[in-house]
């Protein structure tokens, strides 16, 4: 049974492992991963370039090492120790609560959403946790049988998890309190004997990890509070709770009776769990003191942090003490023996084990992508010229931007710290002019460009040819060059008079096949990228703009080029346009998400300010729209 529970745990991990792109977090870690060991404990030991020890790091660089460092490599070392995880909550609720406690216990924990979104993630929050359960196994079988191997067991996985996480700090007194319990009730249980070589060996095993510890703790208070905001302890409880509840249980998944309904039946559920009497007493004392004591030091955490809860995340290890309460309340309910119950037992355990399937299947779900790289990454490759160049903003982001970009062209991160200034930011903006376009990619940007400085500095100067919005990021380009005394190679040649004035020399299609609906880039609908080439040729009616529809072949039409108000036509009107060139004009047409797939023509006509046709209209070409 337990390794089907094991398997089952895997199993769900490994599921659709890289459908999400590596977030920015993720990418620093395969970055660290990839330096050598020494840089990797340098840094992580004056969590200065990085927050996190080193252990994890260290960790990740020798798998990939064994198993290479593409996505599925890099996430599954979180996945296998996830699943690990199964093992020490099985032996923590078989102890206090039996068989069915440890199977339940591993089964939900198995099928948490939560936790397995995290095993999926190329970070130290879950290896970190798992490291802290089997130290916690450790622990309890060291109060029991005094081994020293069960002690080292504690000392070893003990401070793994510290050298990897420092959250788990806050599980030192959980792992403390245990001991003084374990040496009172031997005590009172009149085994003297038992609880002086409990209290020695026991101190020899916490004195060994606090002395272990006390360099990383060290130069951690030594960094800490630089960037922190005081808050309040005990702010807003019932709220805080009922928002980690709601993470905890259904994670992605959005709210929904059936996700209130959860949250309370755990609430519930946890309260007949740790309730005394019973079997499992002294083991529920303890389940007790692991879900409690690191609430506690949260809520005093808020006076120095206000965002000590923010992130949920930083929570992750009460989530398997969770999953054991849940399951010694089932446990406990179907030992009663009666009826009502058993329907009782059943009724809970229905209840956790459906939130979890119906909220798990969200992990993976389009609206709920990390940050998308991959995806921009893409774009850029399949739509850039050779003339381009790419502006990251802010700096470090560039380390998950160029893990998936594998173009040739220039990239420049020129902002790392806060911008503040329009003036300060234009030199090296200026620089970039001798670029055809620019591809803007942001993202992080709280706290560095909250103004969107460069962003503004950009649609100042240059007219937006495109802008697409991958999960996390913002992807715009800007057109540079817009004069050009002949056509690009690979653009179709038209010279069709669509106005007075006014003549279409050329176009290119950017996308040939697209899909109607779209949930990468701009959901819900799919864009078709048109390149036009006008030239002037005569004296324009003022107030014209271009008109680009998507026509089926009894003259539907099923898309429409965006009117952006950037645009070249807005910054350059035609009666400006000089004689004898060329001007770029970049469009998007958005389709309508219903497209039914075939082709359709993509046909550009001049409008005058009425909105009328101004002349003549002419097809561009062809797109195929497909089945996602």
């Amino acid at each position: 049974m337990l390794a089907g529970l094991f398997f089952l745990a895997l199993a769900v991990r490994l599921w659709r492992l890289t459908y999400h792109s590596l977030w920015f977090d993720e990418a620093v870690s395969a970055y660290w991963a990839g330096r050598p060991a020494a840089k990797i404990i340098h840094v992580g030991m004056g969590l200065t370039l990085d927050r996190h020890p080193p252990v994890y790091y260290l960790l990740l660089r020798a798998w990939t090492l064994l198993f290479g460092s593409g996505d599925a490599a890099v996430r599954s070392l979180g996945v296998l120790l996830g699943a690990l995880a199964v093992f020490p909550i099985y032996a923590l609720a078989r102890r206090w609560g039996g068989r069915l406690a440890g199977c339940i216990a591993a089964l939900l924990f198995a099928l948490n959403p939560f936790l397995v979104w995290y095993a999926q993630e190329a970070r130290m929050f879950m290896p970190a946790a798992t490291f802290a359960l089997f130290g916690f196994w450790g622990l309890t079988r060291a109060l029991e049988m005094n081994t020293p191997r069960d002690w080292g067991v504690f000392v070893l996985a003990t401070l793994a998890g510290l050298y990897a996480y420092l959250f788990n700090a806050l599980l030192l007194p959980v792992a403390g309190l245990w001991w003084l319990v374990a040496i009172a009730r031997a005590w009172r249980g009149g085994e003297r004997h038992r609880a002086r070589w409990i209290a020695w060996t026991g101190s020899i095993a916490f004195v060994v990890t606090a002395i272990a510890f006390l360099p990383l703790a060290r130069q951690a208070w030594l960094v800490s509070g630089r960037e922190f905001t005081p808050g309040h302890a005990f702010a807003d409880v019932v709220g805080t709770l009922w928002r980690l509840g709601h993470a905890f249980m259904v994670h992605k998944a959005p709210s929904s009776a059936l996700g209130d309904f959860a949250v309370i039946t755990g609430a519930v559920a946890l309260a007949i769990g740790l309730a005394p009497g019973g079997r499992g007493q002294t083991g529920r004392a303890e389940l007790a003191i692991a879900l409690a004591v690191p609430w506690l030091e949260g809520n005093l955490l808020l006076a120095r942090d206000q965002a000590a809860f923010a992130e949920p995340r930083y929570w992750l290890f009460l989530v398997p003490f969770l999953c054991i309460a849940w399951a010694l309340a089932v446990a406990r309910l179907a030992s009663w023996g009666k009826p009502g119950a058993y329907f009782l037992a059943g009724g809970v355990l229905s209840i956790l084990v459906v939130t979890s399937l119906v909220a798990l299947p969200w992990d993976w779900h389009p609206e709920k992508r990390r940050e998308d790289w991959r995806a921009a990454a893409r774009y850029i490759e399949s739509h850039a010229g050779p003339n381009d160049a790419i502006l990251i903003h802010v700096d470090y982001v560039r380390t998950a931007f160029l893990r998936y970009y594998r173009g040739d062209l220039p990239v420049y991160f020129p902002f790392g710290g806060p911008v503040r200034d329009m003036k300060a930011i234009a030199p090296p903006l200026e620089g970039m002019a001798k670029f055809d376009t620019i591809w803007l990619v942001e993202s992080h940007l709280a706290g560095i460009d909250d103004d969107r400085l460069v962003e503004r500095w950009l649609n100042e100067h240059y007219p937006l040819a495109t802008e697409q919005f991958p999960a996390g990021i913002t992807l715009r380009a800007y057109a540079v060059r817009l004069w050009f005394k002949e056509l690009p190679p690979g653009v179709k040649s038209l010279s069709a008079r669509l106005a007075p004035g006014v003549t279409l020399a050329g176009c290119h299609l950017g996308d040939e096949v697209v899909t109607a609906q779209d949930n990468v880039y701009h959901p819900p609908s799919g864009w078709v990228h048109v390149t036009l080439y006008w030239r002037r040729t005569g004296n324009p009616a003022a107030g014209v703009r271009p008109r680009l529809p998507l026509i089926d072949g009894m003259g539907q039409v099923w898309g429409m080029g965006l009117d952006r108000a950037r645009g070249v036509w807005a910054l350059h009107p035609p009666e400006s346009w000089p004689p004898n060139r060329l001007l770029r004009d970049e469009h998007d047409i958005n389709l309508n998400p219903i497209t039914p797939p075939g082709e359709y023509r993509v046909v550009v006509a001049l409008t005058g300010p009425d909105g009328q046709l101004a002349g003549n209209e002419v097809t561009c070409g062809t797109v195929q729209v497909v089945r996602r």
